[in-house]
């Protein structure tokens, strides 16, 4: 008796962690947390991007290069673009965050894209990840 009372509580124990985490899995489905979006090459925003944002940017339906110029020309920044090439922008949409390059970083992130700012200047370089390497300290 005193064997398989040890068996048992082992193998409820044993069995816990993964009960807990399916339980975790049904209880908290949230899909409204996610935001589809295939304009950007990713299948998500974070809900968190809309909320209490300073800054809110609109990218419209176009090219990538024009929206970004317009955009930081609305905020009163200057755009360097280096990147080869331009992206498609196949709908409307809104990104939010607390400060303009927080929130063009939000943008970037889902291309093969990166930016650099000179705040003092107001200025944004715009280029590949994979170049960065070589404009970095220019």
């Amino acid at each position: 008796m005193h064997c398989i009372l040890k068996r048992f509580i082992l193998a409820i124990l044993l069995c816990l962690p993964t009960l807990t985490f399916a339980t975790w899995q049904i209880a908290n489905p949230n899909p409204a947390q996610k935001q589809i979006d295939p304009r950007l090459g990713k299948t998500d925003y974070a809900l968190y991007y809309y909320d209490n944002a300073a800054v809110r940017i609109y990218p419209k339906k176009g090219l990538l290069k024009e929206n970004i110029i317009r955009i930081a020309n609305e905020q009163g920044w200057k755009v360097i673009w280096r990147a080869d090439q331009d992206y498609k922008v196949t709908r409307n949409t809104v990104i939010a965050g607390p400060t303009f390059i927080t929130t063009m970083d939000r943008l970037l992130n889902h291309y093969p894209l990166m930016a650099t700012y000179k705040k003092s200047q107001k200025i944004m370089t715009v280029m590949e990840k994979r170049k960065f390497k070589y404009y970095k300290g220019k």
